[in-house]
């Protein structure tokens, strides 16, 4: 018996001084915790350490620097205020703990604007939380409480309700974020205004993950962007997304609009390689219903394959300066342009395709920029590409109404083949014609007004006039630079033009020569000639001779010195 007794004296001491050792191991991780502040972030911690659980209340306090910080106000612009969490949790301390884990429960409540807690979540309690810590790795699953949101005045009626959102964050021993996911069963919004519009938005068991190969270092925020800037350097996610049923409508006096999307499944990943990303994308939607003025449209089977690389990390920098307010110049636009080009980005559309009535629809293409050093931009469009191929079932031609004697010369022509019960059509970017060439035969600049016979509007000869403007406007900007360095006008625009001889090009647009230019570039003076081209009878042409600035280009050449 006496030794029975000494025995269990001894397990109890083993059994309380494994609990104290737990104890301690659970307030490192608090005060580990606690590090996390920062310029943005208070972080406070309370601890009452026992037997068999060690009790903790946090407050944790998002500051309103962080809203300055992310979105780029100053301190007047800035009328946010603090935000403050109250986060009450138990931990157990038993010996067990080394089997099952340290395991933490508590609860998470908004206490610095409890009327807005209690509007929406009925109380200032908003989420629930378990964590276990196992071995080297921890798990946190957060239950947030049902969210009710109700508007009712003169102005405007709305009814929103979100379901407990169910999320799971994995830690690794470093506390690094190596997986989250979050679902919701459901979340609906119904909105009316004074003037009888109303939307309504509804999805029905959403689901998303994100596993991170290269871990999401957590830390001290102390600059927004920085952060931002360094978990894009070392991005490597993929994102899964899974959605039962998407549906959005919109009614007024003039139009009813609805779409209906189900059994919805996003898979994608970004992976950052050498400062570039590169990002695959599948979307696979079993059913989709539309309704437009009365219209109804249904598809089935949509998928989308789409893969993009090197694209510049960089491209972060710009969207952060948008998406914090700051105002982007248009020489930034430019810069962030060549960026991309320069660095030769590759898409490539592996596959978008979808059913209408078991009718198919299938596109697929190669697009991008090879061999571009970003020095020349005028060279650009000689390093391009463009080539894929789309299939449809004949049927679709009436969709789009698309008439019999318009669809005769579709075929007739050879922009598509038939095969079966489809058209086919093959499509290349030809760049020194400057134009996409279809089924190796007909040009898409000459699709309108030759193929399907379209009559140009007045939108249409606006357009060709901006074109004129926008070449005469760079062959000057060419010729009064300081950086001249070639002769031909192919290399001084972009726009599509046909070379008649060594200085004498024809500026095409809808298929027509309404413009012939030239210019004249010796140690005397420099001139660009404008006049009329070999389509000069046709009434578009006409009618953009009618143009006074256009006129002003036919009658003198232009002298720039």
């Amino acid at each position: 018996m006496r030794k029975i007794i000494i025995a269990l004296v001894v397990l109890v001491a083993v059994f309380i001084g494994g609990s104290y050792y737990f104890s301690g191991l659970v307030s490192e991780r608090y005060e580990a915790f606690e590090s996390l502040n920062s310029k943005n972030l208070s972080v406070k911690s309370e601890q009452t350490r026992g037997i068999f659980s060690t009790k903790n209340k946090s407050e944790i306090t998002i500051k309103k620097e962080m809203f300055s910080d992310i979105l780029g106000l100053s301190e007047e612009e800035n009328d946010f205020e603090d935000i403050s969490f109250e986060i009450d949790s138990t931990t157990s301390n038993s010996l067990f703990s080394v089997i099952s884990g340290l395991e933490t429960t508590g609860s998470v409540k908004l206490v610095s604007h409890k009327d807005i807690a209690k509007n929406l979540f009925g109380g200032d309690e908003i989420a629930t939380f378990k964590t276990i810590v196992s071995g080297k790795n921890t798990t946190t699953n957060i239950k947030t409480n049902e969210l009710n949101f109700v508007l009712n005045n003169s102005d405007e009626d709305v009814k929103a309700n979100l379901k407990p959102v169910k999320i799971t964050v994995k830690l690794n021993e470093n506390q690094d974020l190596t997986y989250a996911d979050y679902s919701v069963e459901s979340a609906t919004f119904h909105g009316k205004d004074k003037d009888g519009t109303e939307a309504e938005f509804a999805i029905d068991n959403y689901f998303e993950a994100l596993e991170y190969n290269n871990p999401l270092k957590i830390g001290a925020i102390n600059d927004f962007k920085s952060y931002i800037k360094s978990a894009i350097k070392d991005m490597d996610i993929k994102d899964v997304v899974e959605l039962k049923k998407l549906k959005i409508a919109i009614k007024d006096a003039q139009d009813d609009t609805k779409i209906d999307l189900g059994d919805i499944k996003i898979y994608s990943l970004s992976k950052n390689v050498d400062e570039n990303l590169s990002i695959a994308m599948k979307l696979d939607i079993n059913d989709i219903y539309l309704l437009s003025k009365g219209e109804e449209i249904k598809l089935n089977k949509f998928n989308y394959d789409l893969v993009a690389q090197n694209i510049p990390a960089k491209i972060y920098d710009f969207f952060l300066d948008a998406y914090s307010g700051k105002d982007i110049s248009e020489q930034a636009l430019i810069e962030i342009a060549m960026l991309v080009v320069s660095n030769n980005p590759v898409v490539k559309i592996e596959d978008i395709s979808f059913y209408k009535d078991d009718k198919l629809f299938r596109l697929n293409a190669d697009l991008g920029v090879s061999g571009f050093d970003g020095k020349n931009i005028f060279a650009l469009p000689q390093k391009a590409f463009l080539s894929g191929s789309v299939k449809f079932d004949k049927s679709f031609l009436d969709e789009i109404k698309v008439d019999k004697d318009a669809a005769k010369k579709l075929l007739d022509s050879g922009v598509v083949i038939e095969d079966g019960e489809n058209f086919i059509s093959n499509f290349k970017f030809d760049s020194n014609l400057m134009d996409v060439i279809m089924n190796d035969k007909v040009r898409l600049s000459e699709l309108e007004s030759h193929v399907l016979g379209v009559n140009q509007n007045a939108d249409d000869v606006y357009m060709v006039a901006n074109y004129l403007y926008t070449l005469v406007s760079d062959l000057s900007a060419f010729y009064t630079s300081q950086g001249k360095f070639d002769e031909k006008i192919t290399n001084m625009t972009n726009l599509p033009l046909l070379e008649i001889s060594h200085n004498k090009f024809a500026l095409i647009t809808s298929g027509m020569s309404c413009f012939e230019i030239s210019t004249i570039d010796d140690a005397n003076s420099t001139e660009i000639i404008v006049e009329v081209g070999v389509d000069k009878h046709e009434e578009f042409c006409q009618e953009m001779y009618k143009d006074s600035e256009v006129s002003k280009l036919l009658e003198k050449p232009l002298k720039l010195r």
